[in-house]
Protein backbone atom coordinates (compact mmCIF):
# COMPACT_ATOMS: atom_id res chain seq x y z
CA UNK A 1 0.00 0.00 0.00
CA UNK A 2 1.70 3.03 -1.00
CA UNK A 3 1.64 6.36 1.43
CA UNK A 4 0.03 8.03 -1.35
CA UNK A 5 -3.08 6.18 -1.98
CA UNK A 6 -5.77 7.45 -1.09
CA UNK A 7 -8.83 5.27 0.08
CA UNK A 8 -12.23 7.09 0.29
CA UNK A 9 -15.64 5.58 1.29
CA UNK A 10 -16.84 5.01 -2.06
CA UNK A 11 -13.74 2.28 -2.60
CA UNK A 12 -14.25 0.81 0.54
CA UNK A 13 -17.74 0.07 -0.16
CA UNK A 14 -17.11 -1.28 -3.32
CA UNK A 15 -14.43 -3.38 -1.85
CA UNK A 16 -17.08 -6.79 -0.80
CA UNK A 17 -14.17 -9.12 0.77
CA UNK A 18 -10.91 -9.39 0.28
CA UNK A 19 -9.50 -12.99 0.66
CA UNK A 20 -5.47 -13.42 1.35
CA UNK A 21 -4.37 -16.92 -0.05
CA UNK A 22 -0.95 -17.82 2.27
CA UNK A 23 0.15 -13.85 2.02
CA UNK A 24 3.84 -13.48 3.93
CA UNK A 25 1.97 -10.81 6.50
CA UNK A 26 4.74 -11.41 9.06
CA UNK A 27 7.18 -12.38 6.61
CA UNK A 28 9.11 -15.49 5.21
CA UNK A 29 11.23 -16.73 7.53
CA UNK A 30 13.06 -18.95 4.47
CA UNK A 31 13.95 -15.15 2.92
CA UNK A 32 17.14 -15.41 3.86
CA UNK A 33 18.42 -18.84 3.09
CA UNK A 34 16.79 -18.50 -0.13
CA UNK A 35 18.70 -15.56 -1.16
CA UNK A 36 21.93 -16.94 -0.67
CA UNK A 37 20.92 -20.31 -2.07
CA UNK A 38 19.28 -17.96 -5.08
CA UNK A 39 22.51 -16.25 -5.36
CA UNK A 40 24.84 -19.50 -5.46
CA UNK A 41 22.70 -21.20 -8.45
CA UNK A 42 22.56 -17.37 -10.28
CA UNK A 43 26.12 -17.56 -10.59
CA UNK A 44 26.07 -20.85 -11.79
CA UNK A 45 23.43 -20.19 -14.14
CA UNK A 46 23.84 -16.77 -14.72
CA UNK A 47 20.80 -15.70 -13.53
CA UNK A 48 20.31 -12.49 -11.65
CA UNK A 49 18.54 -13.16 -7.55
CA UNK A 50 16.13 -10.37 -6.46
CA UNK A 51 17.96 -8.99 -3.40
CA UNK A 52 15.01 -6.26 -2.98
CA UNK A 53 12.41 -8.77 -2.80
CA UNK A 54 14.47 -11.28 -0.46
CA UNK A 55 14.56 -7.96 1.83
CA UNK A 56 11.60 -7.46 1.70
CA UNK A 57 10.13 -10.50 2.68
CA UNK A 58 12.23 -11.16 5.73
CA UNK A 59 10.29 -11.55 9.26
CA UNK A 60 11.86 -8.45 10.23
CA UNK A 61 11.51 -6.11 7.22
CA UNK A 62 10.97 -2.78 7.31
CA UNK A 63 8.93 -2.77 4.58
CA UNK A 64 6.12 -5.45 5.71
CA UNK A 65 5.99 -3.53 8.85
CA UNK A 66 4.76 -0.31 6.66
CA UNK A 67 2.48 -2.18 4.24
CA UNK A 68 0.98 -3.56 8.01
CA UNK A 69 0.80 -0.68 9.41
CA UNK A 70 -1.21 1.41 6.41
CA UNK A 71 -3.50 -1.87 5.83
CA UNK A 72 -4.21 -2.49 9.76
CA UNK A 73 -6.45 0.90 9.56
CA UNK A 74 -8.70 -0.56 6.81
CA UNK A 75 -9.46 -3.95 8.48
CA UNK A 76 -12.17 -2.19 10.55
CA UNK A 77 -13.79 -1.32 7.33
CA UNK A 78 -13.68 -4.73 5.47
CA UNK A 79 -14.24 -8.36 5.74
CA UNK A 80 -11.14 -10.05 5.77
CA UNK A 81 -10.46 -13.88 5.06
CA UNK A 82 -7.26 -15.47 5.62
CA UNK A 83 -6.08 -18.73 3.47
CA UNK A 84 -3.59 -21.00 4.83
CA UNK A 85 -1.95 -23.89 3.19
CA UNK A 86 -2.20 -26.80 5.02
CA UNK A 87 0.13 -29.48 3.39
CA UNK A 88 3.94 -28.92 2.68
CA UNK A 89 5.47 -27.89 -0.80
CA UNK A 90 8.76 -29.31 -2.22
CA UNK A 91 11.62 -27.16 -1.89
CA UNK A 92 14.00 -29.54 -3.74
CA UNK A 93 16.77 -31.45 -1.99
CA UNK A 94 18.34 -29.00 -0.10
CA UNK A 95 15.58 -27.67 1.73
CA UNK A 96 13.05 -30.80 1.50
CA UNK A 97 9.38 -30.68 2.38
CA UNK A 98 8.48 -27.31 4.27
CA UNK A 99 5.27 -25.02 4.32
CA UNK A 100 6.08 -22.06 2.46
CA UNK A 101 4.24 -19.40 4.56
CA UNK A 102 4.03 -20.62 7.92
CA UNK A 103 0.05 -20.35 9.63
CA UNK A 104 0.80 -17.14 11.88
CA UNK A 105 1.98 -15.51 8.60
CA UNK A 106 -0.72 -16.30 5.74
CA UNK A 107 -3.68 -15.84 8.28
CA UNK A 108 -3.03 -13.84 11.37
CA UNK A 109 -5.55 -13.41 14.34
CA UNK A 110 -7.03 -9.80 13.68
CA UNK A 111 -10.41 -9.11 15.05
CA UNK A 112 -12.84 -9.27 12.69
CA UNK A 113 -11.36 -11.42 10.17
CA UNK A 114 -12.27 -15.16 9.60
CA UNK A 115 -9.10 -17.96 8.52
CA UNK A 116 -9.56 -21.13 6.92
CA UNK A 117 -6.91 -23.78 5.51
CA UNK A 118 -7.23 -25.37 2.35
CA UNK A 119 -5.79 -28.76 1.87
CA UNK A 120 -2.91 -28.24 -0.34
CA UNK A 121 0.37 -27.18 -1.61
CA UNK A 122 1.07 -23.16 -1.10
CA UNK A 123 1.77 -23.38 -5.06
CA UNK A 124 -1.31 -25.85 -5.54
CA UNK A 125 -3.97 -24.05 -3.17
CA UNK A 126 -5.77 -22.19 -5.89
CA UNK A 127 -5.29 -24.61 -8.68
CA UNK A 128 -9.56 -26.25 -8.63
CA UNK A 129 -9.93 -29.51 -11.10
CA UNK A 130 -13.49 -29.48 -10.22
CA UNK A 131 -15.96 -27.38 -8.56
CA UNK A 132 -16.70 -29.76 -6.10
CA UNK A 133 -12.93 -29.74 -4.95
CA UNK A 134 -12.65 -28.76 -1.10
CA UNK A 135 -10.54 -25.72 -1.66
CA UNK A 136 -12.71 -24.18 -4.26
CA UNK A 137 -15.39 -24.71 -1.61
CA UNK A 138 -14.25 -22.75 1.22
CA UNK A 139 -13.37 -20.17 -0.74
CA UNK A 140 -16.63 -19.58 -2.60
CA UNK A 141 -18.14 -20.11 0.72
CA UNK A 142 -16.19 -17.38 2.61
CA UNK A 143 -17.03 -15.32 -0.43
CA UNK A 144 -21.00 -15.31 -0.60
CA UNK A 145 -21.01 -15.00 3.49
Amino acid sequence: ISHKARYTPSKLFNTLRPVFFATPHHGFPLATPLSHLRTLTSLLAWRRPNPPLHRALRPDSETLANIADAFLPLTKHLRIFYFWAQLPSDMGRVLGRRVVVPLASAAPVVEGTERAGIAGTHEGMVRFGTLGMQGFRIVVDALER
